[in-house]
């Protein structure tokens, strides 16, 4: 999942996050085998099976909810991921708070953009493995990540100028997109 801190210790959550899979079923009997039970990319392509099931090994919101539907039903599926999603929401509220009051700062000109690494378990209760500054993301996105960065990130501390030089016409300027960044609000805490 990824998150950002704003310039204004503002935290907005990236809605699409990528679930990893493995390339094998997982077995505790088998824990020499790091395919059926890390996830981690890196880990992953090594395996023969890697992409077998799902390109790259990744799953999105989306697919998530549709193999959870075959299990539970639409509604139950939608109240499972919701759950998910604001446990996984709640958690980076909590590790960006604890950032944001060590920091001090009140001029904090910069953002960051942070990659959290979760498991969810048999009961869907969501565990942080850790949290990367320098996080990879799904290839497929991105394009957008990058046009959502800008816009909510970039743009409140540098704001875009219409370009005085000739070299560009109008039309190359690309439209304000439909952000995928969402504020998390401090209300999340007390869900």
């Amino acid at each position: 999942a990824l998150a950002a801190l704003s310039c204004s210790f503002q935290v907005f959550w990236y809605k699409r996050w990528i679930l990893r899979m493995c390339s094998e079923a997982y077995s505790p009997d088998d824990l020499d085998n790091r395919a059926k039970h890390i996830s981690n990319h890196c880990v992953q392509s090594s395996s023969p099976d890697y992409g077998k099931y799902e390109a790259g090994n990744e799953l999105f919101p989306e697919d998530m909810q549709r193999y959870m539907t075959t299990l539970y039903g639409a509604q139950k599926a939608v109240e499972h991921i919701q759950g998910v999603e604001r446990q996984m929401q709640r958690i980076v509220w909590h590790t960006t708070s604890a950032v944001r009051e060590g920091a001090g700062a009140t001029n904090y000109d910069a953002f960051q953009l942070l990659g959290y690494d979760f498991m969810i378990d048999e009961d869907m209760k969501v565990w942080l493995l850790e949290v990367n500054g320098s996080p990879a993301c799904a290839e497929s996105m991105i394009n957008k990540l990058a046009t959502d960065m800008k816009e909510i990130l970039i743009d409140p501390m540098f704001p875009p100028r219409k370009c005085s030089s000739d070299h560009f016409s109008d039309a190359l300027v690309s439209p304000r997109s439909e952000n995928v960044f969402v504020p998390i609000d401090a209300d999340i805490v007390h869900v």
